[in-house]
Order: structure tokens, then C-alpha cells, then sequence
């Protein structure tokens, strides 16, 4: 007789095990698990932000896991994830993140072929970074000697390079350095000199054949043609350079040029480059109708009561019978009366007792009212008051 036992087989043992390991709203992950030490390894990109992912993890079924799928995590730092089964058992993972390395920077285009110093150009290409405060942008002149200048990072593809005024023409390399990576472009640009720019003028009104004194930057007379050019409307009309003192050009006012308010702008012919408008402009008065030429004897500064002889031309071409002289002051303005000497071709102003203290400019009008005769004009004179 044989007699058969039957016993009941233990219980089995789930089997504990991350199935899939991902960071959710970054598809640039890649993520490496290895079952053999527990050991789960995730890569991102470099520069990467690693201080608040969240991942989202696929367990065997049955367990639980502590951190849960889904919630933020620092992993600056290894995160320790436990398993557990109903029965108790339980296992630990361990996810790292790492960073790839920094990627070299590429230079793929330089936007123009050349730009005058002291204008941007903008390069194209990849892996610039993301923090300005990482790129440092360098021209290259033909010695090999680097020059840093002012970069601004658009995004990771696109650099704005703002050229020094300063910098010498010439064929230049562009240098891109993000923090320990570089990269020297396989084109040049040209960089050329600078527009003239208009700093000031000696004075604002003038008579035909009157020299106008300006001071201007970027003018090497030595090297390019330079011209000024006389803006009225449509209208305009180039002066050649005469003469250069220092930092200061002087154009002669031609007969030929018409009375007239004119804008004014710097051409360097040899390069063919204009200067903006300066905000100021000039007057020029016809040379053959009265003007005003100087202050005969001029002192530093005038009481009331003084006399003021002016030296005069072509006041006998116009048959006037009143000369005016407007002092035009900053808080007011007193019209006068001169006296004509037609022999001495000279006008005197006494200056009244009412007159208040401070500097003045001087206007003058010829007055003729029999015969409908008014003509004025500016001059660059001024006086100063003092008690």
C-alpha cells in the first residue's frame, strides 16, 4: 500500500523592480538602470537644471515606492527610492543625475561681411549657453592679438558684438569663449573707420566767405577726404576742407551758397559715410546786405550807462532811418536805439539804466518804415552785465 502526502507550496515572493524611470517635461533625458547593484543612472543635458525634477517612475505590480512618481526632487545629490512589497520586503534604488559635458561652441555665420567700429554685428550658431555672464566674445586682429569686446547672448544660437569705436580698420577673426570651451570663426570681417560725428561749431551765424570752425571725432585728415555738407530742405550743397587747428575743421562759406538756415552733416568722401545731424544748425546771412562785424574795444563785462561801438558793413546799402539793437537776455530782453556814423561805417549803443544784470545776445534790425524797409540779423555777439 503506498500512501501520497500533499503539502501546500509557500507563498512566492513578488519581484521588486523599477521598470522605467523618466523626468516628465524633458524629453532630452536618457536614462540607464541597472538591475545588478540598484543603481539607476539619469543624463541631461549640461547646464540643466537639477534641483526640482520630477520623474516619473513604472514599479512591479504590487509594490509601493517612497519618494512617489511624480514628486519634485533635488538631485543635486544622490535620491535614495525604496520598494517595499506587501509582505514587507524591500529593496533601494539609487538615482543619480548627470550632466553631459559642456558642448564646444560653434560659430556658423557671421551676419555681414563688415561693419564700421563702434556699430554691432550679430554671429549665428549653437551651444552658446544660456548666462551671458559664461561667453566672452574676442576679435582677432592679423597679428593674432586678441581684442575682448561687448557681447550680448540673444539664446544659445545668436550673439550681438558691439565693435570699440576705438578699433583700427581692418580684417578681423571672431573668438567665442563659453567659460572653458572656445571656438574662432573660419571667416573674417572687415571693420572699417568710423563715421565723422559733429561735436560742436565755434559759432552759429555767418556772412558768405566767413570760415565755420567745427569740432569733430574720426576726421584723419591725413588719410580721407573729408567735405561739409549744407542741408536746406531738399536743397543742399557740399563745402570742401580748408584747414584743420587740432580737433577743430574750417570750411569757407563760398559767395554762392543763399542766405539761409542749414542743417549740417560731416562727409567722409573717401569712404563715402555721412555724420548724423547734430541738433544744432547754422544762419547765413547775405555778405552784401548789412551785417554787424565786431564789438570795437570789447570789454569782459558792461555797466548800464556804458557805450557800445559796433563795427558795421553795407549798413549804406539800405536807406534806413532807425537802427535797433534787441539784447536778448535769459529772464528779458530790452530793443534799443543805435546811432548810424555812415563815415566811420560804426553803430554805438548806449545801454540803459533799467537794464538788470546777466548776459546778453545781439540782434539787429534797419528800419526804414516810409519805404516798408525791415531786415534783421543774428550775430554771434554777446555781453555781459554787471552791477
Amino acid at each position: 500500500m503506498f500512501f501520497i502526502s500533499c503539502k501546500e507550496s509557500a507563498e512566492i515572493t513578488p519581484l521588486l523592480k523599477i521598470t522605467s524611470f523618466s523626468i516628465i517635461d524633458n524629453n532630452s533625458a536618457s536614462t540607464i538602470i541597472e538591475e545588478n547593484n540598484k543603481t539607476i543612472t539619469i543624463t541631461l543635458p549640461f547646464n540643466s537644471n537639477v534641483s526640482s525634477l520630477r520623474p516619473k517612475i513604472e514599479i512591479s505590480v504590487g509594490a509601493s515606492i517612497i519618494p512617489a512618481s511624480g514628486s519634485v526632487q533635488d538631485f543635486r545629490k544622490p535620491i535614495y527610492y525604496t520598494l517595499t512589497a506587501k509582505g514587507g520586503q524591500k529593496v533601494i534604488y539609487t538615482v543619480i543625475v548627470k550632466l553631459l559635458k559642456q558642448p564646444i561652441p560653434e560659430i556658423t555665420l557671421i551676419k555681414i561681411d563688415s561693419v564700421e567700429a563702434g556699430l554691432n554685428f550679430e554671429i549665428s550658431g549653437k551651444n552658446f549657453g544660456k548666462f551671458g555672464l559664461d561667453v566672452q566674445t574676442y576679435l582677432i586682429d592679423a597679428s593674432k592679438k586678441e581684442i575682448e569686446v561687448s557681447g550680448r547672448l540673444i539664446d544659445s544660437t545668436k550673439i550681438n558684438v558691439n565693435t570699440a569705436i576705438e578699433t583700427i580698420p581692418g580684417f578681423y577673426d571672431v573668438k567665442i569663449k563659453v567659460k572653458d570651451q572656445e571656438v574662432i570663426s573660419k571667416s573674417k570681417i572687415w571693420i572699417s573707420y568710423p563715421s565723422p560725428q559733429v561735436i560742436k561749431i565755434e559759432k552759429q551765424f555767418f556772412i558768405n566767405a566767413d570760415t565755420l570752425w567745427l569740432s569733430a571725432k574720426y576726421i584723419d585728415v591725413t588719410k580721407y577726404k573729408l567735405q561739409l555738407q549744407l542741408l536746406n530742405g531738399t536743397n543742399s550743397m557740399k563745402l570742401d576742407f580748408t584747414k584743420a587747428v587740432g580737433d577743430q575743421l574750417g570750411f569757407v562759406i563760398p559767395a554762392n551758397v543763399q542766405a539761409n538756415t542749414y542743417n549740417l552733416k560731416l562727409f567722409n568722401k573717401t569712404e563715402n559715410k555721412y555724420s548724423r545731424e547734430p541738433d544744432f544748425k547754422i544762419e547765413i546771412f547775405d555778405a552784401k546786405k548789412p551785417y554787424v562785424e565786431n564789438i570795437i574795444d570789447p570789454k569782459s563785462s558792461y555797466k548800464k550807462g556804458d557805450i557800445i561801438l559796433f563795427k558795421t558793413i553795407n549798413f549804406d546799402k539800405i536807406e534806413a532811418r532807425f537802427y535797433q539793437i534787441s539784447l536778448i537776455g535769459a529772464n528779458k530782453s530790452y530793443i534799443q536805439n543805435g546811432i548810424f556814423d555812415m563815415a566811420k561805417n560804426t553803430l554805438s549803443l548806449v545801454l540803459p539804466e533799467s537794464i538788470l544784470k546777466g548776459k546778453y545776445s545781439l540782434e539787429f534790425s534797419l528800419l526804414e518804415p516810409t519805404k516798408n524797409i525791415n531786415y534783421s540779423f543774428n550775430t554771434n555777439l554777446n555781453i555781459e552785465l554787471k552791477d
